[in-house]
């Protein structure tokens, strides 16, 4: 969760300049250049979605290499069930839990809204005349070739339904593909302008398929104000593909036509149903649509549009880039007394973090896990591959005693005590590691006791926590716990 709480802030500043950039500049590159741009904007981020949902749901593992951490830790489970019975969900798995119940809403929403209007016009809608659905079909068969997907033309044309309710022409993309009219009175001019928009919105290949895509988006960053912003725009975006491609190869007079009919449509907007598209829109985006219908693009040569498709590819990496790079995982551990001993037998507390989040000890195997503050009084928390924690007293031996003692009593709590006291016979690494610890000099002695060993269940074994102590000469002390394992084989 904490790599795609980054993922979303850095995506935030890439769609802003993004959006910044179209509108200061949507009349320098021709219509079919923008769909480009948000069509493959959509491709990446679904992509990009796809790839966090892998890395909060399954055991895909990732290092954050973003430039400014942000965030909280995970709170871990313990590899024990005992301890992870006791375990309580921490800042980021309640966010987890509100981005999932956030993610459900949305899908349910768009889902009722679409059954809703589907269960309007089983009840609303009827046939329309022979004569409407030839015209229709001679739009169909004149519209360019190439410009709308195989299943067109091959399979039955959509068919035209009158729905008075309707505050205009609709298509329905979702399930069978059906054409609404709101009237049957049109115009030929009109009717023709209607078709060849809806048909577009229908079957256009340089649409069909993205409205998934953007749903996909908005339920997965429902909570993102910018990922709305872009979601309204290339909705709009949408209608000026439509326009374009609905027109193109026609006369002047043709595209006049259209715009009459667009005007005559205009009507104050209300929500769409998901899954439709209306080619009413109100005043707002009214005269933009108009621009685009009756704009000349001056032919361009074939190394500029190279260019601009390159440019505004390379704008659709930015914001990708942004998302990946600007912002990383957290950069330090919440470390808790509560939740200290779920992090013993982590193997990976790697996984989900900045990198600065685990500094190495120069020299050994050893980690410094950066926190903003360490639980029992200890200075510094060092871990040891991620599977034993050590807990640092430069000169306090009896802070160390006094968290031995209360570590010792909710293990005891958790688990069964399986050894007593005893002697914990240092390796020289170990010895090495702790005297830097501890900032001793190289030939300062330590000490090291046992202090008891627990055992608990896993999922194909048991796991042991041995909790030890290693004093220093000069008061000095570092607390380990120590994690083993043994597997249960059939």
């Amino acid at each position: 969760m904490g790599f795609f709480i980054s993922t979303s802030l850095g995506m935030s500043v890439g769609i802003a300049l993004t959006l910044l950039f179209y509108r200061r500049c949507e009349n320098r590159f021709d219509s079919s250049r923008w769909s480009v741009l948000f069509g493959g904007l959509a491709g990446g981020l679904v992509t990009m979605l796809a790839q966090v949902a892998l890395r909060i749901f399954g055991d895909t593992s990732w290092v954050g290499d973003g430039l400014i951490p942000v965030g909280v830790s995970a709170n871990p489970h313990s590899p024990l069930r005992e301890l992870d019975a006791l375990w309580r969900p921490g800042p980021q798995e309640i966010m987890l839990y509100v981005w999932l119940a956030g993610a459900a809403a949305s899908l349910l929403w768009q889902g009722a809204g679409l059954l809703r209007f589907w269960r309007r016009v089983d009840r609303e809608s009827r046939p329309a005349g022979r004569e409407t659905q030839k015209t229709l079909e001679r739009v169909l068969r004149e519209m360019d070739d190439g410009l709308l997907e195989e299943k067109a033309y091959t399979d039955n044309p959509p068919e035209v339904l009158v729905m008075p309710s309707l505050l205009g022409p609709v298509s329905m993309l979702c399930g069978p593909k059906l054409l609404l009219l709101d009237r049957e009175d049109y115009d030929e001019e009109a009717l023709e302008a209607i078709f060849r928009h809806e048909l577009v919105h229908a079957y256009g290949k340089s649409v069909s398929g993205r409205r998934l895509a953007w749903a996909l988006l908005g339920a997965g960053y429902w909570f993102n104000p910018m990922m709305w912003l872009l979601r309204r725009e290339a909705r709009v975006r949408e209608e000026y593909t439509c326009d374009r491609e609905a027109n193109l190869g026609c006369s002047l007079e043709k595209r006049q036509a259209y715009a009459r009919a667009m005007t005559a449509l205009a009507t104050p907007q209300k929500r769409e149903a998901p899954g439709t598209a209306h080619m009413a829109c109100g005043a707002g985006t009214l005269r933009r649509r108009v621009e685009v219908v009756l704009r000349e693009e001056k032919p361009r040569r074939r190394w500029q549009n190279w260019l601009s498709t390159l440019l505004l590819f390379a704008l659709d990496c930015a914001v990708l880039a942004c998302a990946w790079g600007l912002f990383s995982p957290p950069g330090q551990y919440t470390l808790t007394e509560d939740n200290l001993l779920n992090y013993v037998g982590q193997y990976f507390l790697w996984e989900d973090m900045d990198r600065g989040a685990l500094t190495e000890l120069e020299g050994t195997y050893f980690d410094r896990m950066e926190t903003a503050s360490a639980p029992y009084g200890a200075a510094a928390v060092y871990t040891r591959f991620g599977s034993d924690i050590f807990l640092v007293f430069p000169e306090d031996a009896a802070a160390a005693d006094e968290a031995c003692a209360r570590l010792a009593g909710r293990l005891s709590a958790a688990l069964e005590s399986v050894e007593g006291a005893g002697a914990w016979e240092l390796s020289g690494d170990e010895a090495e590691a702790m005297r830097k610890m501890l900032a001793l000099d190289g030939e300062a002695a330590l000490t090291g006791k046992q202090l008891g060993v627990w055992q608990g269940t896993t999922g194909d074994g048991h796991g042991f926590i041995t909790l030890a102590q290693a004093d220093a000469p000069e008061g000095g002390a570092v607390v380990a716990l120590l994690w083993g394992k043994r597997w249960a084989f059939a």
